[in-house]
């Protein structure tokens, strides 16, 4: 999402992929220009997914610049992805102008005209005052979010509010990696959170998250001993709550942001809302932009944004699995058809 709003005003076409088996099939079905490979993701890794990639016959990308992108901006990180075959390498959260050099170093120079200036890429020095008051919390900097958003509020409220909603989801993945000790997964998982905890402004969720990294990584890897494997386990296991409850802090802090920025632009524009009215506001919200998603069939973005549909909860978990079907790698072409044919067929009486 941060890719792909910094990438709005550039006219790219840009394609998504779920995961790196996701990502193969879509090289085998169209050309690209550039690449963007994350490298910790569930299954295929970045490093895994590149060298399948390079082997395939029928890879219609198959000498385009490849740039892995990482939240690990380690002494020695661009020399061990250039030596495993990528053309470059970007940290995470991703940086506006080093995404921006980096198109225009491997993009074609004939796909390349004069950079279009996003108006609202800067922070609006008049704004500082509102946001330095938005700023009081323990855990979420507003001010550093805006920074990894390029200064586009609107991208960044975007952002957080997805933060906000795949909260539930994410801590159960972690929760239930945890509890059986699939100590593999849950460092691909406190891996991404480190990430995207940092992408909406808060260094100290980042930072606990990085520590429980490390220790998952020790524990996965074959080259520790079985003592630094046993204190790391253990740190995992002594911390491991602590740092879900910074993460339910966070994601409260995060919608009390939300709430009171709609609260001040309400005061701001001279609008008296009843409850009852907001709520029709916010449904209203949600059906736009749950028919937008429709009509592009994105259907993770769809998946999220029926989560806030209120009433007839049984066509909602069904239209919830259709589109986990459509999501998921282990699905056949033809199950995938029948979900979204499914959802199409009962898209209209979701939004009655």
């Amino acid at each position: 999402m941060v890719a792909t709003s910094l990438l709005k005003a550039t006219k790219i076409q840009v394609d998504t992929a779920i995961s790196g088996m996701s990502a193969l099939k879509k090289l085998s079905e169209k050309p690209y220009d550039i690449i963007f490979l994350d490298q910790m993701m569930p299954s295929l890794d970045g490093i895994q997914t590149l060298k399948l990639a390079k082997s395939m016959e029928n890879n219609k990308s198959k000498n385009v610049p490849m740039i892995a992108l990482t939240a690990n901006a380690i002494s020695g990180a661009k020399e061990m992805f250039l030596k495993e075959g990528f053309t470059d390498y970007l940290s995470k959260p991703i940086d506006a102008r080093a995404f921006e050099e980096m198109l225009m170093t491997y993009l074609p120079p004939e796909k390349i005209h004069s950079p279009i200036k996003n108006e609202g890429s800067e922070i609006n020095n008049d704004n500082e005052q509102e946001t330095n008051q938005q700023n009081n919390y323990e855990y979420l900097n507003v001010e550093l979010g805006l920074q990894y958003s390029a200064g586009m509020e609107d991208m960044y409220k975007n952002i957080l509010t997805m933060f906000c909603n795949l909260k539930d989801e994410k801590k159960s993945k972690m929760q239930e990696a945890f509890d059986n000790e699939d100590w593999k997964n849950y460092t691909t998982f406190v891996h991404a959170l480190k990430s995207t905890s940092l992408s909406i402004g808060s260094e100290k969720m980042s930072e606990a998250a990085k520590k429980l990294e490390m220790s998952g990584k020790i524990l996965i890897s074959g080259n520790t001993s079985e003592l630094e494997k046993y204190e790391s386990e253990d740190y995992i296991k002594s911390h491991h709550a602590e740092v879900m409850e910074i993460y339910d802090k966070l994601v409260e802090e995060g919608k009390s942001y939300l709430k009171e920025d709609i609260e001040e632009t309400q005061v701001n524009n001279e609008q008296s809302l009843t409850t009852d009215e907001y709520d029709e506001q916010q449904d209203s919200d949600v059906i736009k932009n749950l028919q937008e998603a429709f009509e592009n069939e994105d259907w993770v973005m769809y998946s999220i944004l029926i989560q806030e549909i209120k009433g007839n909860e049984a066509l909602v978990k069904q239209i919830d699995m259709a589109c986990k079907m459509i999501n998921a790698d282990f699905t056949t072409d033809k199950e995938k058809q029948e979900a979204i044919k499914f959802i199409k067929e009962n898209h209209s009486k979701l939004i009655e």
